[in-house]
């Protein structure tokens, strides 16, 4: 527990924000505005609690996977969660979080 969970869940929100971006789901530059917003209260970068492999690794035990399956739940915008085929929840490729996961931390 070397990041708090105010700071996790930061995290989470830009990356999400960010492969949510890349699936087209996402309007463009929200990222940017909730890494904005959260720079205001001194969360300027946000360095990963372990390494990309490590990381890749848990996803499978997050409450929201599916038979194994990682799912995100994705904004459409700032304030709108995005329908996904199967409920609220989003299959996104493993190539593609594993991606979005070594970009730089604050990049948005």
């Amino acid at each position: 527990y070397r990041v708090g969970h105010g700071s996790a869940v930061a995290a989470g929100m830009i990356l999400e924000a960010r492969l949510g971006e890349r699936l087209g789901v996402t309007e463009p530059g929200t990222a940017g505005r909730i890494q904005d917003a959260l720079s205001g209260f001194g969360l300027r970068s946000i360095p990963l609690p372990a390494s990309v492999d490590a990381l890749m690794g848990l996803l499978g035990t997050d409450k929201k996977a599916r038979r194994g399956e990682v799912r995100f739940i994705l904004l459409a915008r700032l304030g709108e969660v995005a329908r996904g085929e199967e409920g609220w929840s989003h299959r996104v490729p493993a190539a593609l979080v594993e991606e979005v996961l070594r970009e730089p931390a604050t990049k948005a």
